[in-house]
């Protein structure tokens, strides 16, 4: 007498299966489509301590009821918190701060300073993209005034480059470069930081179109985020000697 063989129904744990996969699936993309964002500051940043900036953020997907706090790190340590258990509606959140504040103290002007926005139960994270500097008093600025846009220098004549600058040291790099912003040449290395130099253009420079390039000497700069200015596009020519009884030519 043959012995039948036992068959069995496998669809069941088949169809168990894909049900596993799906529910995993789907609480993969819930769990991806839930973050935290850090928008301002984003880095490079110099603000000036007491003043009132905004640290702004965005988040989604995280429930309503989900609070965060705001933390103030320096070159990787954590020196304070700046609030805690703040609301956080979703979306895009702007909350304004009296730059350099935390719970604790001020923190003292330098560069490498970064904010996490964290939410309270320390799922979601993020930071600033790249590290912005505290400084106290004038932040650091120049400003290149003269060449201006378009004008035209000739070879052999003496001309003012001309800048603003504040909270800067001594001495300025001054330097040319071409329309496409590539260093041409070092001008002065010891440019005085009274506003004005000046400037024989020589004739070993092909007529073309220039840009000033002024910043603080090195050693005078500000650590961690350098000062610099350019001017705005503007032309070099040669001025041939005219002929007697011809007008000058100009190239």
């Amino acid at each position: 007498m043959l012995k039948r063989s036992k068959r069995y129904d496998t669809s069941g744990k088949i169809f168990f299966l894909i049900l596993i996969v799906f529910f995993l699936f789907a609480a993969a993309q819930v769990a991806y489509s839930q973050s935290i964002r850090l928008l301002i500051p984003n880095g490079g940043e110099t603000w000036v301590i007491g003043q009132e900036k905004y640290i702004s953020w965005t988040s989604e997907g995280l429930s309503a009821d989900t609070k965060v706090k705001l933390e103030l790190f320096h070159h990787g340590m954590r020196i304070g918190t700046i609030i805690s258990n703040r609301s956080n509606p979703g979306g895009t959140v702007a909350w304004k701060w009296d730059v350099g504040d935390y719970q604790g103290g001020t923190a003292a002007p330098d560069s490498g300073y970064y904010i996490h926005v964290t939410t309270m139960d320390g799922q979601y994270t993020d930071r600033t993209d790249r590290s912005f500097r505290l400084c106290s008093g004038t932040i650091p600025s120049i400003t290149v005034t003269n060449p201006r846009s378009n004008s035209v220098w000739y070879h052999g004549n003496t001309y003012n480059i001309t800048w603003e600058s504040e909270g800067l040291g001594p001495y300025m790099e001054i330097s040319l470069l071409d329309q496409n912003r590539r260093f041409i040449r070092k001008l002065f290395d010891n440019a005085f930081n009274d506003g004005t130099h000046p400037w024989t253009i020589p004739e070993d420079i092909s007529p073309g179109t220039y840009i000033i390039d002024i910043r603080p000497k090195r050693g005078f700069d500000i650590p961690g985020n350098p000062i610099w200015d350019r001017s705005e596009p503007f032309k070099i020519r040669v001025l041939l000697k005219p002929i007697p009884g011809l007008k000058k030519i100009e190239r």
